[in-house]
């Protein structure tokens, strides 16, 4: 594709502020979290580069998916911007070069971009998410002692009647689960010290029933040494698991998990449902960023305004992430259908910029 000098210097160019605004970006964060953080890397008196050097590595991968996308649109920007206010466009141009070849080093740096982001999610976020949500937890920590006696986040398990069961950790010696919430609904609440491990025998110790008032508080209703809840039901073999946030999984394995229906409760699809479609959509927008700001980057102007095509490009950058971000939540709960909640906002920015994209070549 770069077999032309002026495809190589204008693919350079953008290579050169792709790295540039990318590693910026990335010390920034760096920069912030380091300044608040730089005592969970000192051991034995020392700075812990090693430490250090591996948890950041971690983090950049994990803010990939804003670094790239974001990165590309500044480089995008500027490259075309100097290439048309310098009258290079209008030079290739009016030497035959149609504008759909002059953007293929654009396209070929968006592809890539496509790519890593669909490997970053498949096989690096999975495999990290475990190495980041321990450091959150030691960091905690460190803030307070007594947090360390929680090693290991809790457990939630989304039962088939739509309830929550949420456990602390297992105790080996009394064979119960210590730290028990069920949570039948917002209004409906049992906690108890512990929980009998028995799916057959689900007797609780040190149990509270907490009901919603006609006030709208939480209050205990009443309070048991020992209960039998014969409406608490699960599964043995899933109540041992670990829960894994569907935010963290593979796209494959969300894909396998609904095809094969292994989501058994209300909540547990729309999490996966959700999370899938975000994962398979965000990779993409590489293109809708192309499709957004070349049109305003080509278009030619005695006095183009630059500084407005950046600040309304990265406003609008933010605001798309934003949402996207809100819309997670309300996938999640089956407000409206994950397919809808991922898919249409994407759909209908990507055929509105779409729409004025395709006028450059009429």
């Amino acid at each position: 594709m770069l077999t032309k000098i002026w495809q190589r210097y204008i693919f350079k160019d953008l290579i050169q502020c792709f790295v540039f605004f990318l590693f910026s970006f990335f010390l920034l964060y760096f920069l912030a979290d380091f300044s608040t953080h730089t005592q969970d890397f000192i051991e034995e008196n020392s700075l812990s580069f090693f430490k250090m050097a591996t948890y950041y590595m971690h983090q950049f991968f994990k803010r990939m998916p804003l670094l790239f996308p974001l990165a590309l649109l500044i480089s995008t920007i500027k490259v075309l911007s100097s290439l048309n206010i310098h009258r290079e466009l209008v030079a290739l141009q009016a030497s035959g070069v149609m504008l759909k070849k002059i953007l293929s080093p654009f396209w070929l740096l968006a592809i890539f971009c496509c790519v890593l982001g669909y490997i970053n999610e498949e096989v690096i976020i999975p495999r990290i998410a475990t190495f980041l949500d321990e450091a959150k937890l030691a960091r905690r920590a460190n803030k307070n002692p007594l947090k360390q006696l929680k090693k290991k986040p809790f457990v939630v398990l989304y039962l088939k009647d739509s309830s929550r069961l949420v456990y602390q950790r297992f105790d080996e010696e009394k064979k119960a689960f210590f730290d028990v919430y069920w949570i039948r609904s917002f209004d409906d609440i049992w906690r108890m010290k512990y929980l009998n491990a028995d799916p057959h025998k689900p007797l609780g110790e040190f149990v509270d029933h907490i009901v919603r008032n006609s006030s709208g508080f939480l209050e205990k209703k009443e309070s048991y040494e020992q209960c039998i809840l014969p409406s608490l039901k699960w599964k043995t073999s899933e109540l041992y698991k670990k829960y894994t946030s569907a935010k963290h999984q593979k796209i494959s394995h969300l894909a396998s998990s609904l095809l094969k229906n292994k989501a058994e409760s209300f909540h547990a699809k729309g999490e996966i449902s959700t999370y899938l479609f975000y994962k398979l959509i965000m990779p993409l927008m590489p293109f809708l960023i192309l499709f957004g700001v070349t049109p305003y980057c080509v278009n030619y102007s005695r006095n183009p305004s630059i500084f407005l095509l950046y600040g309304i490009s990265i406003f609008s950058f933010i605001v798309f992430f934003t949402l996207m971000d809100s819309l997670i939540i309300i996938g999640e709960n089956q407000t409206i259908s994950p397919y809808i909640a991922m898919g249409a906002p994407f759909l209908l920015c990507l055929g509105g910029c779409y729409s004025k994209f395709r006028l450059l070549f009429k």
